[in-house]
């Protein structure tokens, strides 16, 4: 998997790591925190200790989540300020009782991740197996294609010409995923773009890269797209720390 994105920034500054997460701490902005098996949740950071050099963040709602989380040897954090990704990576988490509750504490990063990019974040999917998508028109007709990048606002997919039929920019329809982790997801979506990408190996028909937009998507089913996306960063920024 890979992500497309603007020029990578790594700070290793204190004084701006402190001000980066203490502005995600006081606007509240949800952050994906993934184990090193994989597993991830959504939670927000509560507090930042400067003077203990630490990070307070909200535990799971489950226990199997929770458990996951303090036997991880290594956190990945995933958030965004102003359209621009913010990521980081820590040591194990403790277990620390807050006023509100219990909570977990890791120590501030030694360095942040920023990716300035455009509006949207898109993920690159797996390749195989292929992510399959039904593209529904207007009119109820059902067009194969295959879902090759996704963000929390659209989606990309790769269609033979004569299947999409007279589809032009601005025509609604209905896509219908089966992501990973995701499963089976129904959105609607306005097509944005179309562009000739080259010819079908198997059947020698014109390929068509179609960008759509989704429309009024439900909040917990952008929360769900949202993890997945993050769950894909987490694991491509990895694999740039160790190049670093």
């Amino acid at each position: 998997m890979t992500v497309r994105a603007d020029p990578i920034f790594t700070l290793r500054n204190r004084a701006e790591i402190l001000a980066i997460v203490e502005r995600v701490k006081s606007e509240r902005a949800l952050t994906t925190v993934e184990f090193a098996d994989g597993h991830a949740f959504l939670s927000n950071i509560l507090e930042v200790r400067r003077d203990a050099n630490v990070l307070v963040f909200d535990i799971a709602r489950e226990a199997e989540q929770n458990r996951r989380l303090f036997a991880s040897p290594a956190l990945g954090f995933v958030t965004e300020l102003d359209h621009v990704q913010i990521a980081f990576e820590t040591a194990a988490a403790s277990l620390v009782n807050c006023a509100d509750g219990p909570a977990a504490v890791v120590e501030v990063p030694s360095a942040v991740i920023r990716l300035q990019r455009r509006e949207w974040f898109r993920a690159d999917l797996p390749t195989q197996p292929p992510v399959r998508c039904t593209v529904l028109d207007e009119v109820g007709n059902a067009t194969p294609a295959k879902a090759i990048d996704l963000s929390s606002g659209g989606a990309a997919l790769l269609v033979d010409e004569a299947l999409l039929g007279q589809s032009l920019p601005g025509s609604d329809h209905e896509l219908i995923l089966s992501l990973p982790e995701v499963g089976r997801i129904a959105l609607e979506a306005t097509l944005r773009s179309v562009l000739r990408t080259g010819s079908s190996a198997d059947r020698g028909a014109a390929t068509l890269r179609a960008g759509f937009r989704f429309e009024d998507v439900p909040p917990r089913l952008a929360t769900r797209i949202q993890r997945y996306v993050q769950h894909l960063e987490v694991t491509h920024l990895r694999v740039l720390r160790r190049r670093d």
